[in-house]
């Protein structure tokens, strides 16, 4: 693709969603449209001329149908292109986008009378979901997305309860037939972790339990043959006046067991999390410790619901055996503008140390257009050698245009 026409793409997928409008008015109001576009530019510094940026555009369209009361159909499409990315085998090519189109949901949905006073909501299909073993995690142009059936359930005001089976799940990158095992297709879990000869999918259950000020979450999924995860969140927010704003204390376990005689008959992992946040008005603060088991590296084919996790660069290895990783978060929000700062340091087993810093700005121009920036900067040091010093940085534009 010539320079010229890069830009002409780069133009359209950001006006796009005008060209769709007036067609999305002439139809009737039981079907609901959703159409907006991205422009990303990356660029990854590892040191040693080992360098590259890439830029890519994306157009997501939405639609969901209303079929009857109880009854909706819901479908999405993602196109993304390649703008530009120098020599895909340098730092360039694992910023994992690539021109690629994909259907993140295609799903219908019944809410059935029964369990809780607005019945229980049945899906089947793909659909963007949100767990706190398989949390929503969108960093390039599209979300991760699961694909199997779904059962959802609000007992009462404070208790809610999820379960269902994902037979295969997406992931955050566009790139397509890459190295990685992670792309944009939709894959099982089995070919996620290395394991692709196991087929099975995974079934799970997740409870949520929100109280004035406690809340509890407890979770598990299961593969068959590969490995069993269950995971225990709570939570306890102090007494103050609301004008002090709130402290809350949190501690969130998971543990792993290797099932059947496959590749992780023998895996044993479990991972805690001990976090406390003050939150004032916009303004939160959150700081915390997470440790990992010596035996075996947590693993993390779903991003987990952990505060340190969804790092830029990914540069402190916070789920490898045996870390022990400190964290800091502060967000704050004001009229149009979001500011967010995450620092984390890792030390290892094998005496490295590990830190990331990641920085963001968002600024939202209008009711259809925002812009924001992310930034990273990592370090890894070996104790015994300063040669092995090791720096990375990160920088992130996103330009983000829907109805």
């Amino acid at each position: 693709m010539k320079t010229h026409q890069k830009i002409a793409y780069a133009l359209l997928s950001l006006l796009a969603p005008t060209a769709y409008s007036v067609a999305a008015d002439s139809y009737p109001s039981e079907l609901e449209f959703d159409l907006s576009s991205t422009l990303l530019v990356m660029g990854r510094d590892y040191g040693a001329e080992v360098k590259g940026s890439a830029a890519s555009a994306s157009v997501s369209i939405a639609a969901k149908s209303q079929l009857s009361e109880q009854a909706t159909f819901g479908i999405k499409s993602v196109l993304v292109e390649n703008l530009w990315e120098n020599e895909r085998e340098n730092a360039a090519y694992w910023l994992s986008n690539d021109k690629s189109a994909s259907l993140p949901e295609a799903y219908i949905s019944y809410r059935a009378a029964g369990i809780g006073p607005n019945g229980t909501l049945l899906s089947l299909g793909r659909k963007e979901l949100s767990y706190a073993f398989f949390p929503g995690y969108k960093v390039r142009h599209q979300a991760q997305s699961l694909e199997g059936i779904f059962a959802n359930a609000r007992i009462s005001e404070s208790l809610q309860v999820d379960l269902g089976h994902i037979e295969r799940y997406s992931s955050w990158p566009s790139r397509e037939n890459g190295t990685s095992l992670l792309d944009t297709s939709f894959k099982r879990l089995g070919e996620r972790i290395g394991a692709s000869a196991t087929k099975s999918g995974i079934q799970f259950v997740s409870t949520e339990l929100n109280k004035k000020s406690f809340s509890l979450h407890a979770y598990d999924y299961y593969a068959e043959k590969l490995y069993n995860n269950a995971g225990l969140k709570l939570s306890y927010t102090l007494p103050t006046d609301s004008g002090d704003g709130r402290w809350s204390l949190s501690a969130h376990g998971i543990d792993q067991k290797g099932q059947g005689d496959g590749a992780f008959k023998d895996h044993s992992a479990s991972s805690l999390e001990l976090n406390l946040r003050y939150k004032l008005k916009s303004f939160s603060l959150d700081a915390g410790w997470t440790q990992i088991s010596k035996d075996a590296s947590l693993l993390v084919p779903f991003r987990t619901s952990y505060t340190n996790d969804a790092t830029l660069l990914w540069y402190t290895n916070q789920f490898e055996a045996g870390a022990q990783t400190y964290h800091a978060k502060a967000v704050y929000s004001r009229n149009s503008w979001t500011l967010a700062a995450v620092y984390l340091t890792a030390s290892h087993l094998d005496r490295r140390a590990e830190s990331e810093i990641d920085l963001v700005a968002k600024r939202k121009l209008s009711e259809k257009l925002s812009v924001c920036i992310k930034a990273g900067y990592g370090k890894c040091v070996f104790d015994e050698s300063d040669r092995h010093h090791k720096s990375a940085r990160d920088l992130r534009l996103f330009v983000d245009y829907r109805l």
